[in-house]
């Protein structure tokens, strides 16, 4: 289990690292709802977050990805709470069941093309990202 929270801090400090608790903590249920989906998006916390093309800090050519391999300071500790909490909560728990993914707000005027028929889900408190229901 350390290893899992390992892999699901290390994402989180690469994805969003400067942004608010609330945004941490929805990206860590996004990548736990893709760890319990039983599909594609693989059956570990590791398997998930390192699939190719899924989460940009785990691409070499990514300039998160040094700080991943080499995470510090209190933004890290934060990131590896939030990770212990989400691998040990509840389900009841989860505040977005059902989302498998998320982008940047920047792709408002086109968002991707695999989340145009589905539900855009925003948050006041997360403004800069958008959760997609309804994609598997």
């Amino acid at each position: 289990m350390r290893r899992e929270v390992e892999y699901l801090a290390r994402t989180l400090y690469g994805e969003a690292r400067g942004e608010n608790l609330e945004t941490l903590l929805y990206i860590g249920w996004v990548i736990r709802n893709r760890v319990k989906a039983n599909s594609w998006f693989g059956d570990s916390y590791e398997e998930v977050v390192t699939k190719p093309y899924q989460f940009s800090s785990w691409l070499e050519s990514d300039p998160n990805y040094r700080a991943i391999m080499n995470p510090k300071g209190d933004a890290w500790e934060v990131c590896k709470g939030i990770a212990q909490a989400i691998v040990h909560a509840k389900e009841e728990h989860n505040p977005i069941p059902g989302v498998y993914h998320y982008y940047d707000k920047s792709l408002d005027e086109v968002p991707p093309s695999w989340a145009r028929s589905a539900d855009i889900l925003t948050f006041d408190y997360i403004p800069n990202l958008r959760f997609v229901r309804g994609v598997k």
